[in-house]
C-alpha cells in the first residue's frame, strides 16, 4: 500500500487507521504485528487489483478481513484510484463490504439441524460414531474407569451390549487424553 492509498482510506473513514507497507511481500509481516499489538481492532487488508489472492491468504492465516475492488478494473488499480473515480463516500461503502475467510465450523439453522440424518452411536448416548465426544466431571467421579470401559467396548467391537448403540467392528485405534487431578 502506498501513501496515496492510506490517505484515500483515511479520507473515506477518518476514525480508522491505515498503514503503508511499500512492498506487497511486507503486508503479512505488518499485518501480523498490527494484530499482535491491536488484537481487539478489526484488521482489513486493502490490496490493489490482482493482489486479492495474497490478501485472502493473509486474511485466512490471521483470521481477519480483506476488501476487493471491482473486478472490471485493471491490474494495479487501488483504493486511491477508486476514491478519486467514485468519491470517498463510495470508498467508505466499499470498505464496509468485508470479505471473510470461510468459517472453520458452519453454524446450522434449526431447519438444517432437523434435516440431518439421525446420530449414529458407538455407545448409545455416550460416544458418537462420527464427531467429537467429551467426558467431564469432578475429580474422583469415575471418568477414568468409564473411559477404560468405553475403550474396551470399542476395542472388542461392542456397542450392542449394555451400552447400546450401533454394531461396530472391533477397533484397534482409540485416542484418550486424561488430565490428572
Amino acid at each position: 500500500m502506498e501513501i496515496e492509498e492510506a490517505w484515500a482510506l483515511r479520507n473515506a473513514d477518518p476514525r480508522s487507521a491505515a498503514v503503508v507497507t511499500f512492498a506487497p511481500q511486507r503486508i503479512k509481516i505488518v499485518a501480523e504485528e498490527l494484530q499482535r499489538q491491536h488484537s481487539p481492532e478489526t484488521l482489513v487488508i486493502a490490496p490493489v487489483r490482482g493482489g486479492e489472492p495474497q490478501a485472502q491468504e493473509i486474511a485466512e492465516s490471521l483470521e481477519c478481513f480483506w476488501i476487493e475492488l471491482p473486478s472490471d478494473k485493471p491490474h494495479g488499480y487501488s483504493v486511491n484510484h477508486y476514491g478519486l473515480e467514485f468519491g470517498y463516500d463510495a470508498l467508505l461503502t466499499l470498505t464496509q463490504q468485508l470479505k471473510a475467510p470461510p468459517l472453520r465450523y458452519q453454524l446450522l439453522t434449526s431447519s438444517q439441524l432437523l434435516a440431518l440424518p439421525p446420530q449414529r452411536w458407538m455407545i448409545n448416548g455416550v460416544l458418537p460414531r462420527e464427531g467429537l465426544g467429551a467426558l467431564f466431571g469432578p475429580s474422583g467421579s469415575g471418568k477414568s474407569f468409564l473411559t477404560l470401559d468405553i475403550a474396551a467396548t470399542v476395542a472388542s467391537g461392542g456397542g450392542n451390549g449394555s451400552g447400546g448403540g450401533d454394531s461396530i467392528p472391533p477397533s484397534h485405534t482409540f485416542a484418550w487424553k486424561a488430565k490428572l487431578g
